[in-house]
């Protein structure tokens, strides 16, 4: 596998279980100001989620590897 493409899948796996974990957060958080920052990274990892996912279907020509 191109180094490229392994470094985009690793932060890819990663920025999902970002998600998830802090989606879970949300739901728990009793303080407005903390559920508005996670709120806040939750769409970080969302974005990074997204251009790790196009960058990895260019890179290998339409194939989404371990999404």
């Amino acid at each position: 596998m191109d180094g490229n493409v392994e470094l985009l899948n690793y932060i890819h796996q990663n920025s999902e279980m970002g998600q998830d974990t802090i989606e879970q957060l949300v739901g728990i958080a009793k303080d407005e100001e903390y559920r508005n920052m996670l709120q806040s990274q939750l769409e970080e990892y969302k974005m990074i989620y997204d251009i790790t996912e196009r960058k990895i279907k260019e890179l290998e020509g339409g194939f989404n590897y371990g999404a």
